[in-house]
């Protein structure tokens, strides 16, 4: 190290203490040479102006400095017991640490002077590395958008680590110091570039983690307990949970809980996925449309499908789910890495969709876990957990789940636009149709004596799908009116679910099997409210002929189309009650839709209906 001391006066060279040779913003001044001066100097000559002035009067004593050259940075200072101190350190590091130490600006820090006199040598040399290596500013994403640097991040940590006991101070300096090695730093020749302008530190990967390390030693109350956590984990898992720790300590707490003691490949499943969001964060998409620019209070606006999925927001929200899901549930491991496995594989919108319909669905079959306080462990649940599986890996379930979330479908520019719902709006439309959809999906496996299709939930999405909007959410609104029970749906046996849900079951399953649901809800709204459950106990009763039992209603007149629907609620019921054969009822109203489409009377029409069946 280069320490230069004077003894005599130093002309105006020293009206600054510190003088940096690079600031990191404009390409750095010529050093300030230091060097005695004799009381001898030899003899100036006045100009005949200064003459004229009077008298010139001597120049004043400048006290004893020393000068502390870095490699981008001199420090100047008055020699005194600090500058004492700041020899002291100095010594018991190399010369390259040395001028790093003094490019940090540290030395005329006094609490970091009284931090370097509790290290150890090594410990000093650590935190020196440490404090170099953070001068490389991280790769940002969205979980660190915005990153403290420079001077003010390392005094943050001369905070942190003069508040903490020494032996918690040595593993956070020894696991710091690990991650410092392996950021890249550009050798001090490169600062500049051919043309004398200053090479800025480009942001690199490589400082990610040490960055993440520090931000998160800052917002822990227990650094030796995370600690203790991270260090249960893989060095590339621990990558992903520094991240997520320094942007929000308390989700990163809760992710290592709900972690701790799964087998590696299920925390790397979802650790990956975290760390997959994370980079993948890049803000709401420019495209945002709204057709009167403005969105104030009354207006229509506009945007892309999955106009927010690179927003943080959406993001932390995925995470939030995610833990949320841990803690309720007691997933074994191979179901926590089929489902981070099958995450990672998926676009943005079609994972937002995934876990909405898990936690959703879970909570729907299974009765949600608030107020129970364990976990509802799924091992129990295997066929909930293959029934919801199901579901969320139905890509047009998740296109359709993913949809709800938002109005009506325009085309704008020759782009699908669609009208943005209010955030409460928006998030139950997406759960209703989410209950709605594991309602049936449950009912279909459940009920064996329907005439529900193997297929009956790509069916109902397509139905759904040709809707706008607006008709699509009344109508899974008022079906999810009928499917309302205290108990769980996992835990009633067949003939409570029928007894529940049938009224919804014979609705949806209608729905299902029409080619033409405009002209079924027609018919209901042309049936007196009297008999309308009578009505979808027959159209459920025609399974896949129920567009042609529409057209016969239709066509009847109204005292004889009141009959066709009491005789064949009737029948419905006698099934129920397994006093009659579907098979052979399915049968008969086929050879009456038969008959019915021939020429005949109204009254030979009257007299076959009371001989049928």
């Amino acid at each position: 190290m280069k320490i230069t001391s004077n003894n005599d006066a130093i002309a105006s060279q020293l009206q600054l203490s510190s003088h940096p040779l690079n600031n990191g913003k404009q390409p750095a001044e010529t050093p300030t040479r230091l060097s005695s001066t004799s009381a001898q100097a030899d003899k100036v000559v006045l100009s005949e102006a200064a003459r004229q002035a009077g008298h010139s009067e001597p120049l004043p004593e400048v006290a004893p400095h020393k000068a502390f050259i870095g490699n981008d940075t001199v420090l100047i200072q008055p020699e005194s017991e600090t500058t004492q101190r700041m020899e002291a350190i100095l010594n018991r590091l190399s010369e390259d640490e040395q001028k790093d130490l003094i490019d940090s600006k540290l030395l005329t820090e006094d609490k970091f002077l009284q931090l370097a006199e509790e290290l150890s040598d090594e410990e000093l040399k650590q935190f020196v590395a440490i404090t170099t290596a953070l001068e490389t500013p991280p790769k940002r994403n969205g979980f660190n958008p915005i990153m403290p640097g420079g001077h003010q991040e390392t005094l943050s940590l001369v905070d942190r680590l003069s508040a903490m006991d020494q032996s918690t101070r040595s593993r956070v300096l020894e696991k710091a110091d690990g991650y410092a090695d392996k950021v890249y730093k550009p050798a001090p020749s490169s600062s500049y570039q051919p043309d004398g302008t200053f090479a800025f530190l480009q942001p690199s990967e490589s400082a990610n983690d040490l960055h993440n390390l520090i931000g998160a030693v800052g917002r822990s109350d227990d650094v030796d307990g995370m600690l203790d956590q991270l260090e249960l984990f893989e060095e590339s898992d621990q990558s992903s949970l520094l991240g997520l720790l320094h942007a929000d300590i308390g989700l990163g707490g809760r992710m290592m809980d709900q972690l701790e003691g799964r087998n590696k490949e299920s925390q790397s499943a979802v650790l990956d996925f975290v760390s997959q969001i994370s980079s993948n964060i890049s803000g709401y998409a420019p495209e945002l449309q709204t057709t009167t620019g403005a969105t104030s209070p009354g207006e229509r606006a506009f945007a892309l499908l999955g106009h927010d999925n690179g927003s943080s927001q959406v993001a932390f929200g995925m995470i939030e789910d995610t833990v949320s899901l841990m803690e309720n549930y007691r997933f074994d491991d191979a179901q926590l890495k089929q489902m981070g496995d099958q995450l990672r594989h998926m676009e943005r919108g079609d994972q937002r969709a995934y876990l909405a319909i898990t936690e959703t669905g879970l909570d729907n079959l299974l009765g949600g876990n608030e107020g129970k306080g364990a976990q509802i462990d799924l091992s129990e649940h295997e066929e909930v957990f293959e029934q919801i599986d199901s579901l969320r890996n139905d890509r047009q379930v998740r296109q359709l789940v993913f949809e709800s979330r938002m109005g009506q479908e325009e085309l704008i520019d020759g782009r699908r636009f669609y009208e943005l719902k209010g955030q409460g709006e928006s998030e139950r439309d997406q759960q209703q149709m989410i209950k709605f959809l594991t309602t049936d999906a449950w009912l279909n496996r459940e009920v064996d004596n329907s005439s529900a299709h193997d297929s009956q939930t790509r069916r109902l999405t397509s139905q759904l799908s040709e809707l706008g909007a607006e008709q699509r959410d009344q109508l899974v609104e008022s079906l999810n009116r009928l499917a309302q029970s205290e108990h769980p749906m996992a835990e009633l046996s067949e003939p409570a679910l029928e007894e529940v849900y049938g009224a919804f079951f014979d609705r949806t399953t209608s729905i299902a099997n029409t080619d033409d649901l405009g002209a079924l809800l027609n018919a209901e709204a042309d049936t007196q409210q009297a008999l309308r459950e009578s009505f979808w106990q027959a159209t459920e009763l025609a399974g896949e002929q129920v567009d042609d039992l529409v057209k016969l209603l239709d066509n009847s007149a109204p005292e004889l189309r009141e009959q066709i629907i009491i005789t064949l609620s009737e029948e419905s019921a006698l099934i129920d009650a397994k006093e009659k054969d579907r098979d052979s009822s399915e049968e008969e109203l086929s050879k009456l839709i038969s008959y019915f489409e021939k020429d005949h009377t109204e009254a030979e029409k009257q007299r076959y209906l009371e001989g049928a069946f």
